[in-house]
């Protein structure tokens, strides 16, 4: 025997109010007393409604859909920050459908744009971190408002919030610096990525204001394999300190200097980025940058709520934090 689904007429039956008193608590407005909004989200709770979101939001005129845009560059960080706004989203009521760019070039990006601008969304978010695919967005016009999560903003017609890279590897730098190391060696990760010029620009600023040589090698990637050749390469240096682009770089470098007969931080303190949860496992620990990616998830929703209610976007930009741990100690 087939179950017929709760609907809004039980719940009213249940707490002993009307229909449109159900409707107010669900929408929530404010002219419903606490004492009657606790009463029917009891009943709700007890008969395991489900408001029907695709029919209020087309009674109301909006679709409570958002875009995202996903490219082939899906590092920890991005898979991350997606599951926090997919979260974020589930919590405002609103679906999410995702478009993934068939690689990070400027064409497949365009075109996953087009598909995007087939969809009935209210807003686009686009999780794209490659400079070919933001070059795209500030030369494509939108029907619809764009949020993008990277970079420092600046793009027209284009909404950002992100996490300040700039302040996380200044403050991973001096950090360095303050443990008495002056040899520095910087390991970037794919330079094609805003996120890795913007760590790879501020560590050479903030070595150069205090007056200590800035050493960059460029690793082409991210990984713990491509750290372990950038380390073997840095050697070459005479590094004391390095500061690695991300976690599993900083993993690969600690390998180099480990076979190399290096002590992490006796000869070489160590900093990563991204605090991938094994990096507080390592022995030694990992000092690294933390981004809240459930932060930065919960304000790109509140930017596509307010963007649904009218109101004008701001770009947004939250801090990141350094986290000292044993790789950095300073050497006896």
């Amino acid at each position: 025997m087939r179950v017929r689904p709760v609907v809004m007429s039980d719940v009213a039956r249940e707490a002993g109010v009307s229909q449109q008193t159900v409707s107010r608590v669900l929408h929530d407005h404010p002219s419903v007393r606490p004492e009657t909004r606790a009463r029917v989200n009891a009943a709700i709770e007890r008969l395991g409604y489900r408001p029907n979101l695709a029919a209020r939001s087309l009674a109301a005129g909006r679709s409570r859909t958002v875009g995202v845009l996903l490219t082939s560059q899906l590092s920890h960080g991005t898979a991350a920050i997606f599951a926090a706004i997919a979260d974020s989203a589930r919590q405002e009521g609103y679906q999410l459908v995702v478009v993934s760019a068939r690689d990070d070039s400027s064409v497949s990006v365009a075109m996953a744009l087009d598909e995007l601008a087939g969809y009935r969304v209210e807003v686009s978010i686009i999780l794209a971190r490659r400079i070919a695919a933001l070059d795209e967005l500030g030369t494509k016009p939108a029907s619809r408002p764009r949020i993008l999560v990277a970079g420092q903003g600046g793009i027209d017609g284009v909404t950002t919030v992100a996490i300040d890279q700039t302040s996380g590897a200044v403050a991973a730098t001096e950090h360095l610096l303050r443990t008495g190391r002056r040899r520095l060696v910087h390991v970037a990760g794919d330079l094609s990525n805003v996120d890795a010029v913007a760590r790879r620009d501020a560590f050479v600023r903030t070595c150069d204001d205090a007056g200590v040589e800035a050493v960059v090698i460029d690793s082409g990637a991210w990984s713990a394999e491509a750290g372990a050749r950038a380390g073997a390469v840095a050697l070459g240096a005479s590094p004391d300190g390095v500061f690695a682009a991300n976690d599993d770089l900083a993993l690969g470098v600690m390998r180099a200097l480990h076979d190399a007969g290096y002590r992490v931080p006796d000869h070489v303190g160590l900093i990563g980025f991204d605090d991938v949860p094994s990096s507080r496992m390592l022995v030694p620990s990992l000092t690294t940058v933390v981004q809240d990616f459930r932060a930065l998830g919960r304000a790109v929703m509140a930017q596509v709520v307010a963007v649904a209610d009218g109101e004008e976007p701001e770009d947004v930009l939250l801090p990141a934090r350094l986290v000292i741990r044993e790789s950095t100690r300073p050497a006896t």
